[in-house]
């Protein structure tokens, strides 16, 4: 069904084709939106074109100038893209920026501030500091 122009809530189908509108929920199996945006969208394949999503679910997701806020996926292709956050098997990129990009296989060029190695590295200084800090609670409640 081709949703142009146009603003829904929820959509249940099997294909959609979302043209300049918006939407809160798609869930579907083939997702395409072109100058237009959702919330979230649960899909097999999702295509946006100079769009966006707050949170994605799919087998393979493609972003062609367009945004989301996190990806979560088997198969990601982005383009002259921005996402906030992406989990993916494989991501292939060009002229493409994230905040946190998790994957087993990266090709092209992604702009990234905390890769997979990041992400560990940051998790175990975030550790070892609220270790710290509980340390020095329990150690100032003993002397007070």
């Amino acid at each position: 069904m081709e949703l142009p122009d146009t603003t829904q809530e929820d959509i249940r189908l099997e294909r959609v084709r979302l043209v300049q509108g918006s939407a809160g929920n798609i869930a579907a199996d083939e997702v395409d939106i072109h100058q237009g945006g959702a919330a979230s969208i649960e899909a097999t394949n999702v295509t946006i074109e100079q769009g966006g999503a707050g949170m994605l679910n799919a087998e393979t997701v493609s972003i062609v100038q367009g945004g989301a806020g996190v990806v979560y996926a088997d198969t990601v292709s982005i383009s002259e893209g921005s996402v906030g956050m992406v989990v993916a098997g494989r991501v292939e990129a060009s002229g493409t920026r994230t905040l946190l990009l998790l994957s087993r296989e990266v090709h092209g060029s992604v702009e990234t501030v905390l890769d997979t190695k990041g992400a560990f590295t940051a998790g175990a200084v975030a550790a070892i500091v609220v270790g710290f800090l509980l340390w020095m609670g329990r150690l100032l409640r003993r002397r007070g």
